[in-house]
This record gives C-alpha cells, sequence and structure tokens, in this order.
C-alpha cells in the first residue's frame, strides 16, 4: 500500500503491462490506470504484486483477485475482486472476533 492506495501491475491478454491503484471509498473501490493500458469488456486482467511479481490469483476462483489486508491493529481481511473487466465484484472476508462473556 502507498498513501492508502493498493498498487497492482496488471497485465492484459496481448501481454501489455501497467499499474493499476486502488482505493477504497467508504464501501466501494476506485480504480486509476496509465491511459496507455486498454484491456476489452470482459477480458481477463493478470494481477501481481508490483514489488515481488507474484501473482494474486485466487486459489478458489480463477475469475478473482485476493488480496489480505491487515490493519494496523491486527485484525485481517481477505480482499477478493474480479479480473474480468468491467465486472465490479468486489468481496472482503474479515476474521471474527470471539468475545468470552
Amino acid at each position: 500500500m502507498v498513501d492508502d492506495c493498493i498498487v497492482f501491475k496488471i497485465r492484459n491478454n496481448k501481454r501489455d503491462r501497467g499499474l493499476l491503484i486502488m482505493r477504497q471509498q467508504g464501501e466501494y473501490y476506485s480504480g486509476i490506470k496509465h491511459p496507455g493500458f486498454h484491456a476489452e469488456e470482459g477480458e481477463r486482467i493478470d494481477f501481481y504484486c508490483p514489488v515481488c511479481m507474484q501473482s494474486l490469483d485466487a486459489p478458489a476462483d480463477e475469475n478473482l483477485v485476493q488480496v489480505l489486508m491487515i490493519e494496523a491493529d491486527g485484525f485481517e481481511h481477505t480482499i477478493f475482486f474480479s479480473r474480468i473487466h468491467g465486472e465490479l465484484n468486489i468481496y472482503q472476508v474479515s476474521d471474527m472476533l470471539h468475545l468470552d462473556h
């Protein structure tokens, strides 16, 4: 993350590469990419860590990207989102807190 933004290296079917920057705004995310990077509607985009180039494929579904978000207090969320250009599906799975009574 950089300044509350998630930075991804992305690649389209033509193997063109670029950066995508996503920022959470309430319960939604907005994204910006380099204007020279193009993808067709419905095209599957590959996502990578921009530092280590590790693929961010979600093991459970080939059409999803998976990112682990750890807050300053150690609370973890797994974020899943569609890698299909034009689909706006984002899911957040959070650890449940177990309180002793």
